[in-house]
């Protein structure tokens, strides 16, 4: 007489192959999530740094730096390293 395998077993297989499934399929979509989220934030803080730099860039050429200006006394000075 053949033996079959108990169907209550195959059940049993299916549904645990069903849930590690699922399980996986979950951990695949909370990965994809947080790479996603990951590019979102590197997008964000890759347009906030150009919108910094091109203010600052405005900011720079409205008000020029003053230029530095020397001014020479009427007689050159001499330096005396000892007294005589």
């Amino acid at each position: 007489m053949p033996r079959f395998p108990n169907p209550e077993i195959k059940a049993e297989e299916k549904q645990v192959e069903k849930v590690d499934t699922r399980r996986a399929e979950a951990d695949q979509r909370e990965r994809k999530k947080h790479a996603e989220e990951r590019k979102a934030r590197k997008i964000a803080a890759a347009r906030a740094k150009r919108q910094m730099d091109a203010k600052q860039q405005v900011e720079q050429q409205r008000s020029p730096q003053p230029g530095i200006m020397a001014f020479d006394g009427d007689a050159p000075r001499q330096v005396t390293l000892f007294a005589n």
